[in-house]
């Protein structure tokens, strides 16, 4: 999975994730949720509580999501 992010300001203004992952709903869905948020890891654990991810990232977890967006 590959995750790029538009940031100025300290704020997500696009982001676009890919990789080879069995989406049912659209991955650009969860991608607009994360647009407008401070990136921060804090920012995004609680953005991501709000959606149901296996929809869109089938079986990977926020976990495994947030890893990849902070190098951890």
């Amino acid at each position: 999975m590959s995750v790029y992010l538009d940031i100025t300001g300290g704020k997500v203004l696009s982001c676009s994730i890919r990789g080879d992952f069995l989406a049912v709903e659209p991955i650009e869905t969860l991608e607009r949720l994360l647009e407008g948020i401070a990136y921060e890891h804090k920012s995004f654990s609680k953005a991501l509580n709000k959606t149901p991810l296996p929809p869109y990232l089938g079986s990977i977890s926020k976990n495994e999501l947030l890893a990849v967006m902070f190098d951890l």
